[in-house]
């Protein structure tokens, strides 16, 4: 191959060529272990809590879960990065916990940080002062999380031999906008992109109003449309998900170049 491609795709070949050698050396080592492509080690088996909390209690726990909820979370993450560098898939939909969590978290609670306080049903109680700063507290922790992933993708290069991060658009969601009443209105959204996405970042978008689709109430549009922008960086023009075409009107402008 190197007589017959041109000079200009070295870099590509020695960085496909290194990818294959270094599955070769985990091989070699042992025949039956399994290949990690970059996984350092065989991940941990991490017991969890099968404890549920009452919404009508003090929604406090007699341990806390977030350290291994943590380790279970950087486990994945792992496994999606070696995933993404091996070039074993390009697409992944990665969720730390559902909505209706019962993971406790130590050093949150403001009038007590050694009070193991539970998210989901806290999340139910009247937002005061210490239930929203509790709730505020718990979503850094989770921006951390995912910053640390993100730092992780532009650090670590693909078979291309550029940082996975360039080619990747990542959306940070949750589940509902607000947790004490579940509602989908005016659902935040954060999106990332590499620099080969065309992805044009540092702006805020909010619908103006309109109701182009008859997805949503309030003058508000689907989800689908914002999914449909972030398919056309990937040769998706008319990316939806689903089959009812009354989920979406058409692709947010903008967000990509």
């Amino acid at each position: 191959m190197r007589t017959r491609a041109h000079s200009t795709s070295r870099e590509k070949r020695d960085a496909d060529e290194d990818a294959g050698r270094e599955l070769e050396n985990e091989l070699a080592v042992e025949p039956s272990a399994p290949v990690f492509c970059g996984v350092p080690m065989v991940l941990a088996n991490i017991e969890v809590s099968q404890r549920t909390n009452p919404y009508e209690s003090d929604n406090t726990s007699p341990e806390r879960d977030d350290e291994k909820h943590r380790r279970i979370g950087e486990q994945h993450l792992a496994v999606i990065r070696a995933a993404f560098r091996c070039d074993l898939t390009r697409t992944v939909t990665f969720q730390w916990s559902p909505g209706t969590n019962h993971v406790s978290f130590a050093d949150m609670w403001p009038p007590d940080p050694s009070i193991f306080k539970v998210h989901h049903t806290t999340s139910h109680k009247s937002l005061d002062q210490n239930v929203t700063e509790f709730l505020t507290r718990i979503e850094v922790w989770y921006a951390q999380r995912a910053a640390a992933f993100l730092t992780s993708l532009m650090e670590t290069t693909d078979i291309t031999g550029k940082p996975i991060f360039d080619s990747t658009v990542m959306a940070y969601i949750t589940e509902v906008s607000l947790g004490f009443n579940h509602s989908w209105d005016n659902m935040p959204w954060v999106l990332f992109g590499g620099k080969d996405t065309g992805f044009q970042g540092g702006q805020y978008w909010r619908h103006s109003g309109g109701r182009p689709s008859s997805a949503t109430s309030n003058n508000q549009r689907s989800t689908n449309d914002l999914w449909m922008a972030c398919g056309k960086p990937f040769g998706f023009d008319n990316f939806v998900l689903g089959d009812d075409n009354s989920m979406h009107s058409s692709a947010i402008e903008g967000v990509f170049t």
